[in-house]
């Protein structure tokens, strides 16, 4: 016999959901997700590429 038994651990019942995955359905978290999603599509997609060196260097 080990110093732990596995074999009781193994019967019992384990959690459906253990949090990792709930996480990313939480409000905020969506929320948070939105909003950089569609800061992202205006930067890449909608905002006028600069040719100026100096305010590239800056940002």
């Amino acid at each position: 016999q080990t110093v732990y038994d596995w074999e009781s651990d193994k019967r019992r019942s384990k959690p459906l959901d253990d949090g990792t995955m709930s996480f990313f359905w939480r409000a905020h978290t969506i929320t948070c997700l939105v909003i950089a999603m569609s800061y992202l599509f205006y930067v890449a997609i909608l905002e006028q590429p600069s040719e100026d060196s100096s305010y590239n260097t800056k940002r």
